[in-house]
């Protein structure tokens, strides 16, 4: 098992905001493994870009830190992604519809206006799973 080590940068990369510290941990070789950024002001990261990287840890050393990614924050985008589902229709009907063991289909839509090109989505702690938008 590693540890997961990230820091999340400003945009010119000069001014680190958040580290996950030791938290990420029992990380299997090979896997992907998420954190959530919570800045060390407290609150949300404003709108804007920002810089990234990670590093694996064992029980004696670290590696180097990998290159640097780049992400946008853009919280006025709050149009929720369309997603429809046969047999498991909305339930907005009051009628639960499939079951256990009964396979499904789901299409992901884009967010309205927005330039969404794919998704990510997981299942009862299942291996997350990325689809382009519209598939």
């Amino acid at each position: 098992m590693l540890r997961a080590e990230y820091e999340v940068f400003n945009s010119a990369g000069t001014t680190r905001l958040a580290a996950s510290g030791s938290t990420v941990t029992g990380v299997s070789s090979g896997s992907a493994r998420w954190w959530r950024i919570v800045p060390s002001a407290g609150g949300a990261l404003p709108t804007g870009t920002y810089q990234w990287r990670a590093r694996a840890c064992d029980s004696w050393t670290c590696g180097a830190y990998s290159g640097w990614f780049v992400f946008e924050v853009v919280p006025d985008d709050l149009t929720l992604p369309t997603v429809s589902a046969t047999p498991y229709a909305e339930t907005s009907a009051g009628t639960w519809n499939g079951g256990p063991g009964q396979a499904g289909t789901f299409t992901f839509g884009p967010n309205s206006g927005s330039n969404v090109t794919e998704y990510v989505y997981q299942l009862n702690g299942g291996n997350a799973v990325t689809v382009a938008a519209g598939t």
